[in-house]
Parts: C-alpha cells; sequence; structure tokens
C-alpha cells in the first residue's frame, strides 16, 4: 500500500531519495483513495474535495483525482456517492515465491515503479521501493525482472491497446517526468509551469511534479540547460569543426572533479540556454580538463567562447584563483581563514563575501560497502579504528567474520583530506596492512562491487548501487545518508560545496555562470548530475523518528522535562522541512547557506494552503545554563522568523499562521563536544502542519 510516509511526501517538491520517517498512527485527516478496479491505491492527507476532485497533499507536489471511479475511505470522506464495485481477490503469495528487484510498468507506460518485490496479497505486488512499499495490481501493469512471479491473471493486456511509436507534433503536451535515478516515471499532458513545479494532467488526475526532481522529455518540456554534444578527445589547439581557428580559452574554471567532472558543464548549459546556444565539451590533451564551449544558434552558429575546466583540488583551486590563473574556483569545503587573508592583502575582496563565495549545492561522504554486506550502520569510533588498522575483522563490528578490505581515496584529494579530518579528527590518517587506494571515486565503486568484505567512502553523487551506511557519533546521534539529512546538515560527513571568485577582475560570462549556478533554476541539473540542491523537501515527523525515541529514552531533570514533553507534543501535529537556519557562536546572524535558501523557502511556503501553520523552531547548544540556552533559542526562532517576513514581499505569506518555539538544548543534531558540533547544534528549524 502506497503509505502516508511514501506518496503523501514524495510529492511536494523534494529529491529524496533515501529513508523516510512514517507515522505511527494515522492522521484524522488521512484517507485512502482507491480506483473501482483496484488499479491503484493512494493513501495521505486531505486537504479538500472540490469540483468532484479530492485534494491530497503529497510530495511531488497537491494531487486532484477525480471521485468518479475512485472510492474513498477515512474519516475525512466527504460524504457523497461513489462507485464501491468488489475487487476480486486474487491467489496470496505463492509457496515457492522468492522475489527480487523488479519493474512494474502500467500498460500504457504511464507509470513506472521499480523496486524490491516482498509479497504478492489479494491480487496485488507488494513492491519495497525508495519511497516505501507500495500495493500494485498484478493485472494492471507488467513485472520484469529477475523477481517476477509466475503470476497467473486473466489477461495482461489492456482493454484497449496503446498504438507504439506514436508520431508527436511538436505542439503536443504530452510529456514525460522521470525521476533523476530512473526509478519513477509519469507520463500526461503538461498543463503548464508555475512556481518550478510541472502540472501535467494524467488519468489519475493533474500531478504537480517539482522540476527540481525529474528531467522532462517531450517537445512541450520548457528548456532546462541546453544541449550538451561530448567530442571525442582532441588537442584544443587543433582546428574545430566549425572553422579552421584554433579553440581559444576564454577563461578556466578550476576545482575538484565531483564538482567540475559533471556538474559543471550542466550548469554551463544552463547558461548557454539563455544564451540560445548549445554546449559542446571536448578533452583538452594539451591542457589538463575539459573545454566546454557555447555554440550559437543552437549549435549552427560561432563559437560565443570556452571555458577551460581544469581538475584541481580545492586548496590548488582557491590558489590559481588568487593567482589570476582562473575566473572561477570550484571547492568541496570552506575557505580556510589564510586564504581569506591572503586575497584581502592582494586586494582580491572578502573571499567570504555574498559576492565571493557561493554556495551552490551538498553532498554526504558516504560509507559504503558491498550490497551483500548484512551490517547497516557502523560507529564513528569503528570507523576509525578500521581505517587506523585497529579493527581487521567484521565480527568485531558486529558483522559475518572475515577480514575488512579497507579502501581509501588517494592522497591529497579532497574527500580524503575531508574523510580524514572527520574520522581522526587531526589525530592521524588512514593506515593498515590491508588497504588499497583508488585514484577515483568511480575506482572506489568498481573495488567494492568486486569484493563483498570492502569498505570505502564516496560521494552521495557516487553510490552507484553500493551499501550506504548509517553513521552512529560518539555521544550516540545516528544520522543517514540521504538527501534530506545532506540538506539540513546533519549527516556526520556532510559537505558544502562551492563556487569562489574575486572581486577586482569578474569576466561578464562568468558572472552570469555564478548567477545561474545560484539560482533555483540550477536545481534540477544539480540533481541531475546526482548532487543535492538547494531546493525545499519535506519530511513526516512522528513519535517513530530516532530523536524523539532518544527524548522518551533520557531522563530530564524536573526543569527540562517540560520543555521535552512540548516537544514531543509538538512533533506530533507539524512536518519539518529541510531549511534549517544556522547561527555563529553566540550570534543571531544568519550563515550564508541560510541567507541563500530564504527564496527557495518563501516560494515553498507560499504555495501552501491558507491558513497553515509555519513554525519556526529555535535550538541551542549546551554552553551555558538551561534557562539561558532556551532563551536563546527564541531569540534565533524570532530573528530567523524576522529574515523570512522580511525576504516576503508585498504580504505574500499574511494568509499563513507564523509562530515560533524554542526547545534550547534538548534534541541535539550533533554532539556537543566539538565546535563543530555545537554549531550544528544552534539552529532554526522550519515546521509546517500536516
Amino acid at each position: 500500500m502506497v503509505t502516508i510516509g511514501t506518496i503523501k511526501r514524495f510529492l511536494k517538491t523534494t529529491t529524496i531519495l533515501g529513508a523516510l520517517q512514517f507515522p505511527a498512527v494515522a492522521l484524522a485527516s488521512e484517507v485512502t483513495l482507491q480506483s473501482s478496479d483496484g488499479t491503484l491505491k493512494f493513501v495521505g492527507e486531505l486537504i479538500e474535495f472540490k469540483d468532484g476532485k479530492y485534494i491530497l497533499s503529497t510530495n511531488l507536489g497537491d494531487i486532484a483525482i477525480g471521485a468518479e471511479g475512485v472510492v474513498c475511505e477515512g474519516e475525512a470522506c466527504p460524504t457523497i456517492e461513489a462507485p464501491a464495485e468488489e475487487v476480486a481477490a486474487a491467489e496470496s503469495t505463492p509457496a515457492d515465491f522468492k522475489g527480487g528487484p523488479v519493474s512494474l510498468q502500467s500498460f500504457d507506460g504511464a507509470l513506472k515503479f521499480e523496486g524490491n518485490l516482498i509479497a504478492i496479497e489479494n491480487g496485488n505486488y507488494i513492491v519495497r521501493t525508495q519511497l516505501g512499499d507500495l500495493q500494485i495490481a498484478t493485472d494492471s501493469v507488467t513485472c520484469v525482472g529477475g523477481g517476477c512471479p509466475q503470476v497467473v491473471v486473466e489477461s495482461l493486456e489492456p482493454t484497449e491497446t496503446v498504438p507504439e511509436n506514436i508520431k508527436i507534433d511538436a505542439d503536443d503536451p504530452r510529456v514525460t517526468l522521470t525521476s533523476f535515478d530512473g526509478n519513477l516515471k509519469f507520463v500526461g499532458d503538461l498543463i503548464e509551469v508555475t512556481n518550478g513545479k510541472y502540472v501535467i494532467k494524467t488519468n489519475l488526475g493533474e500531478l504537480r511534479v517539482s522540476a527540481s526532481t525529474v528531467k522532462c522529455e517531450g517537445p512541450a518540456c520548457p528548456t532546462i540547460g541546453s544541449q550538451i554534444i561530448e567530442v571525442d578527445s582532441a588537442d584544443s589547439t587543433e582546428s574545430n569543426t566549425r572553422d579552421d581557428t584554433p579553440i581559444e580559452i576564454s577563461f578556466t574554471i578550476s576545482g575538484p572533479d565531483l564538482i567540475g567532472s559533471k556538474m559543471m558543464p550542466l550548469l554551463i548549459s544552463g547558461y548557454a540556454a539563455s544564451k540560445g546556444a548549445v554546449v559542446e565539451v571536448t578533452d583538452s590533451a594539451d591542457q589538463d580538463g575539459k573545454v566546454a564551449s557555447l555554440i550559437s544558434d543552437g549549435g549552427n552558429g560561432e563559437r560565443m567562447g570556452s571555458y577551460l575546466i581544469a581538475p584541481a583540488s580545492s586548496q590548488r583551486a582557491i590558489q590559481d584563483l588568487g593567482n589570476g590563473q582562473s575566473q572561477i574556483a570550484m571547492s568541496a569545503r570552506h575557505a580556510l581563514p589564510s586564504e581569506v587573508a591572503s586575497f584581502s592583502v592582494a586586494g582580491a575582496g572578502d573571499l567570504v563575501s555574498a559576492d565571493q563565495e557561493h554556495l551552490i549545492a551538498l553532498d554526504n561522504l558516504v560509507i559504503v560497502t558491498h550490497p551483500d554486506n548484512p551490517i547497516g550502520q557502523i560507529s564513528m569510533d569503528s570507523l576509525g579504528a578500521i581505517y587506523g588498522g585497529i579493527i581487521t575483522d567484521w565480527a568485531q563490528v558486529g558483522g559475518q567474520g572475515g577480514s575488512i578490505k579497507v579502501v581509501s581515496q588517494g592522497a591529497g584529494s579532497d574527500s580524503r583530506d575531508f574523510f580524514e579530518d572527520h574520522v581522526f579528527e587531526g589525530r592521524g590518517t588512514a593506515s593498515g596492512s590491508n588497504q588499497a587506494v583508488a585514484e577515483s571515486a568511480a575506482d572506489v565503486v568498481a573495488m567494492i562491487k568486486d569484493d563483498p568484505s570492502a569498505i570505502g567512502y564516496v560521494s552521495y553523487a557516487s553510490l552507484d548501487g553500493l551499501k550506504p551506511l548509517s553513521l552512529v557519533s560518539e555521544c550516540g546521534i545516528t544520522s543517514s545518508p540521504d538527501a534530506f539529512s545532506a540538506k539540513t546538515e546533519e549527516y556526520s560527513l556532510g559537505r558544502r560545496l562551492y563556487l569562489y571568485n574575486r572581486a577586482d577582475n569578474l569576466n561578464a560570462d562568468a558572472k552570469q555562470i555564478l548567477d545561474f549556478a545560484t539560482s533555483e533554476e540550477a536545481d534540477a541539473l544539480i540533481a541531475q548530475a546526482g548532487l543535492v540542491n538547494l531546493d525545499v523537501a519535506r519530511r513526516v515527523q512522528s513519535s517513530s523518528d530516532a530523536r524523539v525515541a532518544a527524548l522518551q529514552n533520557t531522563k530530564f531533570p524536573n526543569t527540562e522535562a517540560g520543555v521535552v514533553n512540548a516537544m514531543l507534543d509538538a512533533i506530533g501535529k507539524y512536518d519539518r522541512l529541510s531549511t534549517t537556519f544556522r547561527f555563529g557562536t553566540g550570534s543571531a546572524r544568519l550563515d550564508e547557506k541560510a541567507r541563500g535558501e530564504l527564496p527557495r523557502l518563501v516560494q515553498y511556503l507560499k504555495d501552501l494552503p491558507t491558513g497553515s501553520d509555519v513554525v519556526l523552531v529555535g535550538f541551542a547548544d549546551s554552553v551555558g545554563a538551561f534557562g539561558r540556552n532556551q532563551s536563546l533559542s527564541v531569540t534565533r526562532a524570532n530573528q530567523a522568523r524576522s529574515e523570512v517576513e522580511a525576504a516576503a514581499r508585498n504580504g505574500e505569506l499574511n494568509d499563513l499562521n507564523i509562530k515560533v518555539m524554542g526547545f534550547g538544548e534538548i534534541a541535539p543534531s550533533s554532539c556537543n563536544d566539538t565546535d563543530g558540533g555545537r554549531a550544528l547544534n544552534r539552529r532554526v528549524e522550519i515546521w509546517v502542519s500536516k
């Protein structure tokens, strides 16, 4: 069945593809909508019944489902006459059922679901996906994959066959929306694009899908980035195919491949689209890197500019920028104080000012194992012991016996430096006799896929079928490496990705590329690159949450118990948005990530139903007295509220009930024994009514 934790939060401007939190009990507004033929079932919150349609709040947006042919079950269902045909039951799960990976697709190709088949009940496939468990009628879809059973049904053909290879006219509104991992597909007629969402008409009604979560295919699709043409390896000084002149580099963009390999060409394509150009990417033989050239007139014109994307560490990239060798530095970390000082001395501006530092994406450095490894989580202490050569057998961390093959990335790489800084905290580096060094993230993936005993670390964008592990901090806080935790920055190995520029020599084209990279239009391209964008995501809060369990299982002094109980009561009433504001020590000033997220948050809140509650919930670190910290958390929540209201224009949020709460130092998202941990705990979360 599509549970409230699946459809309800999959359909509303989110890129979450990891584990979701599920509520323990049904909400009063929860309803079940099932087609009278049993083909599809949705469970979610009923917002209203209007014009003969049920309006449900979901994570791809609000879904409108016509009442005709649909049965509504639940206390919130309106009193209307609706057909209630009996659905014929089919066989239960066969005795020889094994299950496994499957792909289920409707006969007209409009819907596609991929996951692990875990059961067959009452004529329905039960498929476990990253969204939760889906229930889909066996006679409404074709099943492809090794997990498909031999199910006997009357017919696997639709009542009306759909012609194949239909020629689509340029004015045909039909589009296909596919999630970037390929797991979900929706086909329908594009009605409009509004507030960053595609609105398509399907046989279920209208779907609103965030443009940052899917790829749109079809003549009616709007342009998000231009075409990228990959050219075989060639010397950038050789004659190009458009004229006999050498390719002239306009300027250089340098930094780690994490940003430069895939995301930067996509961002340049977004800039190119505004110029009516396409991007031609050529491997440069005489210069280490790729050359991205803009070709005018949709690829039929002249070369408008060529930009060298040069691989370099974050440190080297910032040095290149300081030396005038590049226009843009890509960095997988925040600029160091020494780097900021050197730019200031050189008259190159304030490197961390809003005009020179641009947060464009987020990433988790994910601990990964072979998919067959039974381990699901690992402590930071154990991780350090494994990479330090102290723990050498999986049995020592609760796994099946056998030596651990440790895979590291190359010395001097940003990922290895980040890993060792956070795991060893400056006290050492990875060592041990059974350790292999991979030259790239792709090599890490290949080595672990070939060895069930291996462990390694890769970017969120490079998981490629490996098993991600949750991390347990020194103080017992567990964090999962999903996109939501990257957005909230609550995964222990999360990081920010930046672009930097000088203040004194910024090229006009470079500025326009930076402007596009930091705009909401870039979100879809960032997600397409496999990284985590700054779009707003929404997650259910419930009594099953890990932090709820931690609060319930901890004995607090009487002075704190009242605050804890107030938070536990509030969690059941609100969902959490991924936008999380953070502050400096003892400060109520928003950091650069929070300032950059404000416009996206305001846009998201504008789309909420009239009268919705929006709560800015403040938290503090544990430095100082409990009462003082609670007061400080309320102060920060009020400051965040002022920032949100100031970012809204012309009373855009006047129809919402905006309020504040403060819970002090309870429910930390990180340990309070380090400066970094305390900084993560000084935050304001955004909660919205369910």
